[in-house]
This record gives C-alpha cells, structure tokens and sequence, in this order.
C-alpha cells in the first residue's frame, strides 16, 4: 500500500475520531464538562505523535507505515458498537440522589480510585445507579488526597463512602487503603474514567459464584467510539504484555466468549476480597502505578485460583484520563519502570508459562499452550430443549469445558442465535458465526490448525463439508459421530411404509457413510447395538461408544405415583419415526386402551406436528408444541405412563432415557430400546399393539408395580448414563485435557 495513502487514511482517521469529542463539546448540555472532553482530545492528539515519532526510531518509515494500518486503520473500518450517545448522557448530568442499590449488607464493595477528576467520578457513580443491578454493594470513593471536592461526595450521596488518605500514595496503595474499608466478599476496583453498560455487575458476580476456582473476573472493555479496547491481556515471556482485541469490534465472536487470561487491567476487575487479603493488596513496590494488576493475577494464580475475562459485563473506559498517556514523564513512565521489576519478579513462571511475544496468540489469549483443544462442527447452534440430538452436543461440550479441555464450535449455518449462543459462551466454548465466518472459516482452520487437536463432526452433511479439509490443513483426530446410523434407518423406514424411495435413499446413504468412517480418524457411536454393526457390516475397529446424555444428577430424588393420570408422548415430528409412532399408536393401540380407560388422555409432546395428526386432536388427544424443560419436567412428574411407540427408527432414543430417569413408567416398542447396553435386564419390549395396550394399562392402574419397576430404572440411569462415567469415555478418547 502506498506509504502517503496509509499517512492520508491515518489523518482522516484521527479528524473522525475528533469529530465525536466536539459534537460532545458543543452540546449546551455538556459545556460544564468541556475542560475534561478537551484534555482527553490533547492526551490523545499527543499520545499519537509519541507513538509515531518513536516507531519511526524503532521500524523506520516503512515498518512505521504498516504499524499504522495495522494497528488503526484496519481495525478502524469493521462494525463497531456506536457508544456516544451513553456518552453524551453521563456528561451532563448532575446526580440528584443517591444510588438504589447501595446496601447495608454488601455482597461487593465498589472501589473507585480517583485523584482529581470529580466530574469523571460523578458519571461513573451515576452510570452505577442507572444500571439497577440486582447485586447488592457499597460503593467506596478511594480519594487520593485529591483536594478538588471529591471528599465531599458522601455529604452530596449519603451512601456512598469516601476514604480519603493524608497524602497523595498512587493508585496501588490508594487502593489498598480503601480495600481496609470494604465489608463485601467481592472487591470490584473500577478506574473512576468509566461508565458501566447495562447490568455490568452481576456477569462477574455469577461467574465468582458457580466457579470457586476462580479469583479474578475481569470485564471487555471499550472505547468512547464502541471499539474494543481489551477482551482481557496476554503476558509475553519477556513480561510485556498485549490488550487482546485493541481496536478491533468488540462483537466479533473471539471476543465474547468466557476463557482463561493472563490478566485483565485494574480499570475493571472483581476480585475476592480474601485472597486480595491473603496477598496483601496490591504489591508495594509497584506504587505507585502499573503492573500491580498483572502481578495480582499472577498471585492469584499462584494461590490455586484462575483469572478469568468476562464478556457480558461491559465497562466503557477513556483511557489516559486518569494519568494521560505519555511514557516519557509524570506517572505513565512508571509503566516501564515496573515491567522490569514485575519481569523479576516472576521471571520462572514466565519462562515456564509464557510465550514469546507475538507467537502463538491463538493459544496465548487464553492460556491454551498446555491444554487440548476439540473443536465440534455440527448443522446449527445446538438448542437443547428441542431435540435428543442437540442435548447430546450439549451434553458433550458442558462436560469437556468442565474437564479443562478449550472448545471451538462451528455451526455450519453460521448464524448467531440470541438465546443459546450465550450459553454456550458463558461455558467457554468460542462459537464462530457471522459472514466473516460464512466465507472464512476455512482461512480460520488453516491458521490455527496447529492448536485444534481433535475434531469432533456430527450428521453426514456435515462431514461431506468439513472432513477432507480438516484432513488437509491440520493434524487433528477427526471423530465421526454418527449419532444414529443414517441407512439403517432409512431401510427400516422402506421395510414399514413399502417406499421404494427410501430404499434407494438407504443404499445411497450407506456409501457416503461408509465413505465419511473409513477417512475418519475415530468412529463415535451411542448405540452399542450399532457398534456391533460397524465393527460387522462396515469392517471398522474400535468403535467408540459414548453416552446419549450426561446427567449430573441420575437420580432425581422422591417420586410421588399418588394421583397422577394420562399418558405422554414426547418427540419432534421433523423426525418421520416419530410421526409414524403416533400414527401407529392413536390408530391401533389407544382405541384398546380407551376401551379400559374410558376418562384417559394422551398429550402428544413435540413441534411441527403433520395434518394428518392434528386432526385427531380431541378432549383425549392434545397436542402441545415445544415445551421449556422446566415444563416437560412438571409433565413427567405429573403423568402416569409414557410412551415410545417407535417402529423404525437408528441409535438410542433420548425420550427413553429421560423417561428412564424421570422414574415414570415406561411402555415401549424394541426399536424404542434399541442400543441401550443391558437394558432387557430392566424393562421388557412390547411390539404388537395387543401386548402394549395391555401394559400401559396393568402400569396405569397397578402403581404399587409402576413404582417399584420405575425405581430400577432410575438405577439403570445412574449406572449408564452419569457425568462420571462420561468423563471416563471422553479421556479414554481424547486423552487428558492437558498435553
């Protein structure tokens, strides 16, 4: 690119970036604040020309002109979040009460660090008030002997406290001071040149609390302009260290996903108060700034404890208020001053823990360097409450990220969904989605093929797609999960309904399938009954056979078969076997059941039911679409009997098992059963309607038999289908999490 070009771009650049802090300033309702918008236009107008004149000493002008797109430019033109007019809001406004959720009994205490600069600390505690999070805290105002009215700020927010120390100690003894004050388990320190966004609190308090091994959370921070500023930092082994994602758009999916730091910088960590304690604050010999944020994470790691970035809580940063932004003079130049001293500082965990700078980031963002990484492809975000299939992704990732291992998921439709992606992004997992993904993921695994170590795709689509590239661009074990044998479902569909179509769409299947196991590395199966089959039919060796589900509590306690009635089915009818069931069982089986149970009724439990179903709804036939787990689990306990009524169908039934676990008398077909190792030894099979009216009917009214037969089957869960015994299968497959 040519270098004047780059120069121009760069001058447009900084005008756009100039143009957001006079609108700021010309707003009648903001001229009280000019002064603290107009040093932040200085700060950055001079911290632009230091870095320009010493990268010209350092790369010279054509190593200058590449920093310089690379760094501001490139980033610049991506989608960012436009934040100015959060922004605009908090710099007018004067605050008229205190804030509500200030408490007696605090669960964090909210430390705001300030020298000077009360107009900033008045939005900052303003931003806290408005954002009405349901965590109870304090707020504590860490005055370094400012003298410029902040001391009076508990007189004007009763509430708010005010810990004023006799002389100016910089912002790490500062803080220490104010650390003696705090009643709250947690410690938030939040630099006072912020704005929280939205309900920013209760992310890292959530995260503290379903996760006692962690000790620090840090939160994504932003620009004024909506640009990313950090999604947590990288620590190289010489001790320098990277915001991770300056500048680039902070909704890019590397940069919202729950995972490992190095550190996160002290404008916006929480802590817990006891190993701060255990520590003793913040180091010393870094007053009076930088580095005591860093070398608090490494404490904190060297207790046993993990520092970890959060990215749903969100802190708008505008950094170099607080100690501008020069390196050469006034506290900034403390900056390099204490990079040598926190190098000496932990130079053995560096040399053991840390790479070079610039190497391996992939890794390095989120301390992966000594951990597997297994990266999933399947067709979509799995949304669990719908389908056996996507709980059993579900199931497998929630597990993995539990046992340490780093998780990468690919949706092959790439989109973004705003209720589930989060989920599986508070779990840890990075999800890749968007039209940067659509046309770029095969870009995305050739460059960090080196890190991926297993690969793991579902349904035969899918492996069509990705498995031979996989193969190509990196040295991964690719594991073909079949979930359920595709062409013997097919065959036992033609062997029922007589289609010739479904015979030929079986043969065509069985090739692709056979193709897709032989080029896969590892062949993963639920059934055990298909394992034999793989191992006969199709030649292969060591098939793998992992559990349908996962549950981290079998048993589901005490189950009340007192005055429970009617009968569930339970299945989404996008599936054709579950379409066919129900025809088979309100055509012939429910008419002799009715015959018995005159007052029973049937709920039929499952999306996109067909016509020809719909029409036979009834007072003794309803139809409910897809119900949340909190309500099928109110069914399950509610109803007497449930039914799987399948007569063709491949791999395990996952409305058995759950049935199975939820202790409710289960009547089902053999097909119903089918791949459930050992199960004849807990419940029969009945394949004609006869037999299955017959016992849906004797465990209907007979609830002394139903309960005792229900009893074994919560045995049989807890035996087969167990966190425990998942974690066993998964290490035995992939090895242990750590390399």
């Amino acid at each position: 690119m040519n270098s004047a070009y780059v120069l121009i771009l760069l001058f447009e650049f900084i005008c756009q970036q100039r143009q957001f802090y006079f609108r700021i300033c010309d707003d009648d309702q903001t001229k009280p604040h000019r002064t603290v918008q107009l040093q932040a236009l200085t700060l950055m107008i001079r911290d632009y020309y230091d870095k320009f004149t010493y990268s010209l000493k350092q790369r010279g002008v054509r190593g200058t002109v590449f920093r310089i797109y690379s760094s501001y430019l490139k980033p610049y033109f991506q989608d960012k979040k436009d934040l100015s007019g959060i922004v605009t809001h908090y710099c007018g406004l004067q605050i008229a009460e205190s804030p509500s959720g200030v408490s007696d009994n605090p669960a964090v205490s909210i430390i705001i660090p300030t020298y000077k600069g009360v107009e900033m600390t008045y939005q900052c505690i303003r931003s806290i008030a408005d954002s009405h999070t349901d965590v109870p805290y304090e707020i504590i105002v860490a005055d370094d002997h400012s003298e410029d009215g902040t001391e009076k700020l508990s007189e004007l927010l009763p509430g708010v406290k005010v810990a004023v120390t006799e002389k100016n100690l910089g912002f790490t003894l500062n803080c220490n001071n104010a650390s003696k004050h705090a009643r709250g388990k947690y410690l938030f320190f939040l630099n006072n040149d912020t704005l929280v966004i939205g309900d920013w609190l209760r992310p890292s308090v959530d995260m503290m609390e379903a996760s006692p091994d962690t000790g620090i959370v840090g939160s994504k921070l932003l620009y004024p302009d909506g640009s990313l500023q950090e999604a947590g930092c990288i620590v190289w082994k010489d001790g320098s260290a990277c915001n991770w994602g300056n500048g680039m758009d902070p909704s890019d999916p590397e940069y919202c996903y729950v995972r490992d730091v190095d550190y996160a910088s002290g404008a916006a960590i929480l802590v817990k108060k006891d190993l701060f304690d255990a520590l003793g604050g913040f180091d010393p010999r870094y007053a009076p700034a930088y580095c005591e944020d860093s070398d608090l994470a490494f404490g904190i790691r060297k207790l046993g404890k993990i520092v970890r970035y959060q990215p749903f809580s969100e802190v708008i940063h505008f950094e170099g208020m607080s100690n501008g932004r020069r390196i050469d003079s006034g506290i900034k130049h403390y900056q390099a001053v204490n990079t040598e001293k926190f190098r000496d500082k932990w130079r053995c965990t560096l040399e053991e823990e840390n790479l070079p700078e610039g190497e391996r980031a992939f890794q390095a963002r989120e301390r992966a360097c000594h951990r597997k990484t297994i990266l999933f492809i399947d067709s979509g975000i799995p949304r669990f409450d719908d389908n056996a299939g996507n709980r059993t992704v579900y199931d497998y990732i929630r597990v993995l990220c539990r046992m340490g291992y780093c998780v990468k998921f690919i949706p092959d439709d790439f989109s973004y969904d705003p209720v589930y992606t989060p989920i599986y992004q508070k779990m840890g997992v990075e999800v890749l989605y968007g039209r940067k993904y659509v046309f770029g993921w095969k870009k995305w695994i050739s460059d960090n093929g080196y890190a991926i170590d297993h690969v793991m795709i579902f349904r035969p689509e899918n492996a069509e797609k990705y498995l031979d590239f996989i193969k190509k661009n990196t040295k991964a074990a690719v594991h073909y999960n079949l979930a359920d044998l595709h062409c013997l479902r097919l065959r036992r569909e033609y062997e029922i309904t007589g289609d010739e179509a479904r015979l030929r769409e079986s043969e065509r299947m069985r090739k692709k399938e056979q193709k897709q196991m032989h080029d896969a590395d590892r062949v993963i199966t639920v059934s055990c009954d298909e394992a034999k089959i793989l191992e006969g039919e199709f030649g292969l060796k060591d098939v793998s056979v992992f559990p349908i589900f996962c549950y981290d509590r079998p048993d589901i306690g005490h189950r009340d078969y007192a005055g429970q009635k009617d009968i569930m089915f339970v299945g989404s009818f996008n599936h054709r076997p579950n379409a066919d069931a129900m025809r088979w069982f309100l055509g012939e089986i429910f008419p002799k059941i009715l015959s018995e149970l005159p007052d029973v009724r049937l709920h039929i439990i499952g999306s996109n039911a067909p016509d020809d179903l719909m029409s036979q709804a009834s007072d003794h036939v309803i139809f409910h679409s897809h119900l949340p787990d909190s309500e099928l689990d109110a069914f399950y306990r509610s109803t007497a009997v449930c039914v799987v009524p399948l007569r063709y169908g491949a791999g395990v039934k996952g409305k058995a098992v759950e049935a199975l676990r939820m202790k409710i008398p289960l009547v089902s077909t053999s097909v119903g059963l089918e791949g459930l190792m050992d199960i004849g030894d807990y419940i029969s099979a009945f394949d004609d309607a006869e037999s299955f009216a017959k016992e849906v009917v004797r465990l209907y009214t007979d609830r002394a038999a139903a309960e005792a037969e229900s009893v074994r089957h919560s045995e049989y869960v807890g035996r087969y289908f167990s966190v425990a015994g998942a974690e066993e299968c998964f290490e035995k497959e992939f090895g242990s999490c750590r390399k």
